[in-house]
């Protein structure tokens, strides 16, 4: 048998989930047709740091240096490597996953169909090609492969500077779990090297996420290094994107044919700076866009999954005899209710905030799982066995292929 054969016999869950997701994204995500960025998608890669150095320009400025090429079609052939590439990620750690639970099969397909789809998961992070949480998400589980590298876990707080500039929102959802988990390293390792690596990893992503977050919330719009002209004709003119996202923010400047950004931000002040009056300007533009009722329609759907996850998480918690795992899992599943809050109470998209929310909840069950709670798979056999395997299929089969949208009002109303 030949090296290469045997290395996919030896891949072979591996490639299997991989081939899964790719078909699951193509034909239940995008309806059976190659994935293709929208207006406002496509115009976060068409601004970089030769416009200022500012948050949410990251994604434009590694695609600029990669390709550099303005339009759709390179978009999404750029985007498209970048998700097959995520999706082997997320195959690598769902099959070491799977091969931890031998003799478990229907349980660890369960799981393993419950993360990788459904309207609260990765699918989420998928539905609106190119959205600038996908990098949030590829970079964090990236991260959380590289934790358990003795040295390669000294990339992480690059990772997290990566996440921030992405967009400095990432601090209280992916960063803020990353955090955890490093702490959760903490906590399981044995040898004093090791515990302090993580406490050292975990102080400098700390600071530098923390840091770097004030930096853009206080100065992001000082950092803008041309006209509101001149970026309108650079990034409207020259590479022909929908520059009404950035115009607003950056220059607090609505166009009047911008109509769902008329209707939106119509008679919001933009231009006070501040943490606190930031805070309370996206609370009025939250709440003054009449959407936030779509939240508890979503959150409605999401309750049989997170209390699925609850229950199994408190389980732990009553098993676990030390402290400081009990309080790490207790810290997890609050900061699972915080980015859910926080999408309600800051977010016009508040269904992605709850998409952010089950994702982390479910990453956590996972690692629980897989290094703390290995008799829960046991626990998990029961309930499933309980319920009926044959219902537990019917189920998880319309769950996986329920979708939601990001985003509160699909972008192509928007537009």
């Amino acid at each position: 048998m030949s090296g290469i054969k045997r290395f996919f016999c030896k891949h072979r869950l591996l490639f299997g989930v991989w081939a899964f997701m790719v078909a699951y994204n193509v034909l239940i995500l995008w309806d059976g047709k190659l994935p293709q960025v929208n207006e406002i998608t496509y115009s976060f890669y068409a601004v970089d740091y030769s416009l200022g150095f500012c948050s949410r320009m990251l994604a434009g400025t590694v695609y600029s240096l990669l390709v550099g090429v303005y339009s759709k079609t390179a978009v999404n052939i750029y985007l498209t490597v970048l998700y097959l590439l995520f999706y082997l990620l997320l195959a690598y750690l769902a099959e070491k996953f799977l091969l931890a639970f031998p003799d478990y099969k229907a349980e660890r397909t369960i799981l393993a169909v419950l993360f990788l789809t459904g309207p609260f998961s990765i699918p989420m992070l998928t539905k609106q090609f190119g959205m600038l949480d996908f990098h949030w998400a590829f970079l964090f589980f990236l991260s959380v492969l590289l934790l358990k590298n003795r040295y390669l876990r000294f990339v992480v707080p690059v990772f997290v500077v990566l996440m921030i500039m992405t967009h400095f929102a990432a601090l209280i959802c992916f960063v803020a779990a990353l955090l955890l988990i490093i702490l959760l390293y903490y906590s399981m390792s044995e040898e004093k090297r090791d515990r302090i690596s993580f406490l050292i990893l975990f102080t400098v992503c700390l600071v530098l996420g923390t840091g770097l977050t004030l930096y853009f919330i206080l100065g992001d719009k000082n950092n803008i290094a041309v006209t509101l002209d001149e970026f309108e004709r650079v990034v409207t003119g020259e590479r022909s994107a929908y520059a009404h996202y950035f115009t607003y923010y950056f220059y607090d400047y609505i166009p009047a044919d911008a109509d769902f950004f008329v209707e939106r931000y119509s008679g919001i002040d933009n231009s006070s700076a501040g943490l606190i009056s930031s805070l309370f300007r996206q609370m009025q533009i939250t709440f003054s866009s009449g959407i936030s009722n779509r939240f508890f329609v979503a959150n409605l759907f999401a309750l049989p999954l997170q209390a699925f996850l609850f229950r199994f998480l408190f389980s732990y918690i009553k098993r676990e005899s030390v402290f400081f795992k009990r309080l790490l899992t207790v810290a997890a599943a609050a900061l699972s209710l915080v980015v859910e809050a926080v999408g309600f109470l800051f977010s016009t998209d508040n269904t992605r905030w709850l998409g952010h929310s089950c994702i982390i909840l479910m990453v956590w069950f996972f690692l629980v799982m897989y290094y703390e709670y290995r008799e829960g798979i046991e626990r998990l056999k029961a309930v499933f066995s309980s319920a009926g395997y044959w219902l537990v299929v019917i189920v998880l089969f319309f769950y996986a292929g329920a979708v939601a949208d990001p985003y509160t009002v699909p972008l192509q109303q928007q537009l």
